[in-house]
């Protein structure tokens, strides 16, 4: 009897002990999931100002070509003075 109930116990805790694990493994997967989920969402942010600053740079680089082409020194210098600005 007293073994009996000795491994009822045992069986009881293991099983506790068993749900105690599955739910802190749930809880650790979730976030790490939120991890990744907010790491991506910054990564995608980083992307997009890269983006809009390599779009800038083409353009300041486009209009520095055409002030390069310009005959006239007054123009020149007033595209030279809104590249810059």
């Amino acid at each position: 009897v007293n073994a009996s109930r000795q491994e009822a116990k045992l069986t009881e805790e293991c099983d506790l002990l068993i749900e105690i694990i599955q739910q802190r493994r749930q809880i650790i997967g979730t976030k790490i999931k939120e991890g990744k989920v907010m790491r991506l969402r910054k990564l995608a942010q980083q992307i997009a100002n890269c983006k809009q600053c390599i779009e800038r740079s083409a353009s300041l680089i486009s209009q520095a070509e055409h002030s390069l082409k310009e005959n006239d020194h007054a123009r020149f210098l007033q595209t030279a003075k809104n590249i810059t600005e």
